[in-house]
């Protein structure tokens, strides 16, 4: 049966993706996947079933979810909203900033790219433990081997409860991930990139927080949150894009139309089904060409 739906992505955040003068209630959603591209509430995009839901005896279903808005996405409203209206950051030295950039780490880690990958590797560990476990038994019952025994690899072990399907301690790691992720962007430089000009606005994607190598690419992959040669990007609203580097040199600066479209299309090819427009179509550039995004769910 299926459950609630919990944002991955932020409504807190979504709700910044706006073309008018003031938060908006629903955007244009780019369905790679489905081949379409309609207007949606902001409360249907960006969720999964059951997302952060807990099933352990004592603890509420809705606890991690509650726990996530009010350790994470309170603290940061007031700054994204001020970033939304002045167009400028926050002093890094200051509790703000700290607060941003926790709320950074939050989209990162709950997300479907982290955890996903995460939940299957458990996954086949446990599959692999019951296998063990039913040949062993076989083996004590009958005195010889059901099958040949494979080799264990000598990778790093992990906790039985960590299996656990209640996920009761999955979820408690990921504050303690959105912490770590939040140490590391720390120690990166930050500049805000704003609109100067042009009919292009920021989108964003069901991955907000990309990772980019520094060019030329080919000598620095692969990337990562706490890698050199390399620069993390967030749209955090449809006018200004967050964009921080350790060995990069970053600074604010405005843009025009052009930088826009290249943004846009790193967010559109990092997303994993969906983009989140504030407009009813965005450009990209591909091959130095520029292309209504539109035009690519069309057969």
């Amino acid at each position: 049966m299926t459950g609630p739906n919990h944002h991955f992505v932020s409504k807190l955040y979504l709700k910044w993706f706006t073309s008018s003068d003031g938060p908006t209630k629903s955007l244009y959603h780019l369905d790679k996947r489905e081949g379409t591209f309609n207007r949606e509430s902001i409360k249907r995009i960006g969720t999964a079933a059951n997302f952060n839901t807990v099933n352990v005896d004592g603890v509420e279903p809705e606890y991690f979810e509650q726990r996530y808005d009010s350790d994470f996405e309170r603290p940061a409203a007031p700054v994204l909203y001020n970033i939304w209206k002045h167009q400028t950051l926050p002093t890094t030295d200051s509790e703000e900033f700290k607060q941003l950039l926790c709320f950074i780490a939050l989209l990162y880690v709950r997300n479907p790219s982290i955890r996903d990958p995460f939940v299957e590797t458990l996954r086949g560990v446990q599959e692999k433990r019951e296998s063990l476990e039913l040949q062993l038994a076989f083996e004590r019952l009958h005195g010889v081997r059901r099958q040949h025994l494979p080799r264990l690899g000598t990778g790093p072990s992990i906790p039985k409860e960590a299996l656990n399907p209640s996920r009761s301690s999955q979820v408690p790691r990921e504050f303690l991930a959105v912490r770590s992720v939040q140490a590391a962007l720390a120690d990166r430089e930050w500049g805000l990139i704003k609109i100067a000009e042009g009919d292009q606005l920021f989108v964003t994607s069901d991955r907000p927080v990309i990772i980019a190598p520094v060019p030329p690419y080919p000598n620095h992959l692969p990337v990562g949150i706490g890698m050199r040669k390399s620069r993390v990007l967030v749209p955090l609203n449809s006018r200004s894009l967050l964009v921080g580097g350790l060995d990069a040199p970053v600074r604010n600066m405005e843009v025009g139309a052009t930088y826009v479209r290249n943004q846009n299309s790193l967010s559109f090819i990092a997303s994993r089904r969906s983009v989140f427009s504030p407009l009813s179509d965005f450009d990209l550039s591909i091959d130095d060409s520029i292309v209504p995004a539109s035009s690519l769910l069309r057969e």
